[in-house]
């Protein structure tokens, strides 16, 4: 996406009082009572659930807007999602209320801009398809949302089998190089759920979308726990990989204790063939 139609997109969104209505937030003063009481601020939560002064905290809003993330000093700061009424959403980085660092903007119109941001205002260029950055996002959460249970519900007709069982995936992602398949082998306790999203004899391509994927990804925001990004890379005489996962740090309520051996995983390779794969596969730290 180029930098005018950025632009244009944020005029459009500033005369809907999405990004403007941000920056308003000093409606605050309704919904909290600030006191000053021996040099420090104390707030009465209206309308929040945890800490929504310094720690994180749920806070529902009386017009139906919902942040969930972290707060200092009563504004948002550190990372969180805000959800609009209309359905509209950010998760990414906060900075004293404002949509600031690294970060997702969803629109109900389908438009998804990935990058950085800057005192609410988007910075960066959207080099993945916006329908397919939305799409990973919205699958990931419907894989994740069975991983409990083994992806039962969204295993489809078995392909395959032997040493290992294969199905195909009832979640797709349009948009991406093949269907997503789930497959498990007979030593594993959890199957795994993998989706190709690019081949290309290109280097410099599979680095760079790479690269683009893992912001996507980074930003989607899960309901069922809070994750920790890690990275590794390994080089050998015949492959090479680069890898991004994500592990779950902290299990949502109303989620099982089985989803602390989530994994969420994005990878490039090539083999031999110089041929260069980047897949997305979500599986349990069991199985590693």
């Amino acid at each position: 996406m180029c930098k005018q139609k950025i632009n244009i997109g944020l005029e459009n969104w500033l005369l809907n009082n999405k990004f403007k209505t941000m920056k308003h937030y000093y409606s605050f003063i309704l919904l909290f009572s600030v006191l000053q009481f021996t040099g420090q601020l104390v707030f009465a939560q209206t309308g929040c659930t945890g800490d929504c002064v310094n720690g994180y905290g749920v806070y529902q809003f009386a017009g139906g807007d919902l942040y969930k993330g972290n707060w200092l000093n009563g504004l948002k700061s550190g990372t969180g999602t805000y959800t609009w009424a209309d359905g509209s959403s950010y998760t990414g980085d906060w900075l004293k209320d404002m949509m600031h660092g690294e970060g997702t903007f969803l629109d109900t119109d389908g438009t998804v801009m990935t990058g950085p941001f800057e005192n609410d205002e988007y910075l960066g260029d959207d080099d993945v398809d916006a329908t397919l950055a939305s799409n990973i996002c919205t699958a990931l959460q419907l894989v994740i949302d069975e991983f409990d249970h083994d992806f039962a519900d969204i295993k489809g007709e078995k392909v395959e089998e032997g040493s290992s069982t294969k199905w195909t995936s009832k979640v797709l992602v349009v948009g991406s190089e093949s269907d997503p398949t789930i497959s498990k082998t007979i030593d594993s306790q959890h199957s795994i759920w993998n989706c190709n999203l690019l081949e290309t004899d290109s280097y410099h391509e599979a680095l760079e979308m790479y690269k683009d994927y893992v912001k996507v990804i980074r930003n989607c925001g899960y309901d069922c726990c809070t994750v920790g990004e890690e990275q590794n890379e390994f080089e050998g005489d015949s492959y090479t990989s680069y890898l991004t996962f994500w592990v779950t740090s902290i299990v949502g309520d109303g989620y099982s204790s089985g989803y602390q051996d989530l994994i969420i995983e994005i990878g490039v390779t090539s083999g031999i063939s110089d041929d260069w794969s980047i897949d997305l596969r979500v599986y349990s730290t069991k199985d590693v």
